[in-house]
């Protein structure tokens, strides 16, 4: 009778552990379920608030271009609320290295004085998925001429 009693312990011992490796097998699958949805939940809100923040960008540069030193006028170092066109003639050559990684346009058109405009930066891709566009007043300044005029400035940034 110890025989059969030690062979049904035997028996059950090896069922309570089988279990038990079942269990620890279950629960380290849906383990790593969870932290494969956890990072991919992680991952899609990474991007949006990455979106997010390159549309801030994007929407701060139309108040903060105009009232760059390399573009903005300037009587003995006081700096004034307008585009120098001489500085942004001159600026035009150099901009591929102030927004070298950037996929967006840069231009100003005169619309009061000259029929003029100004192609500042312009890194279109080959493939985008949408095109948003900006615009607002900016006054403009002609150093030789002493004269100021109406301009547009235009951002246009790639998706």
């Amino acid at each position: 009778m110890a025989k059969w009693l030690r062979g049904d312990l035997l028996k059950k011992g090896q069922l309570q552990t089988q279990e038990t490796m079942l269990v620890i097998f279950i629960f380290i699958v849906l383990l790593f379920v969870g932290l494969i949805i956890f990072f991919r939940f992680n991952n899609i809100s990474i991007q949006t608030e990455r979106e997010e923040y390159e549309n801030y960008k994007f929407d701060l540069l139309i108040s903060v271009f105009p009232s760059m030193a390399e573009v903005s006028c300037s009587e003995l170092g006081v700096e004034g609320e307008c585009i120098d066109v001489s500085k942004l003639e001159g600026f035009s050559s150099v901009s591929s290295d102030y927004f070298s990684n950037k996929k967006m346009t840069i231009s100003i058109n005169d619309v009061y004085l000259k029929d003029k405009s100004w192609n500042i930066f312009d890194n279109k891709p080959e493939k985008y998925d949408s095109f948003r566009n900006i615009s607002t007043p900016v006054a403009l300044y002609y150093p030789v001429e002493e004269k100021y005029s109406v301009g547009v400035l235009k951002l246009g940034w790639y998706k």
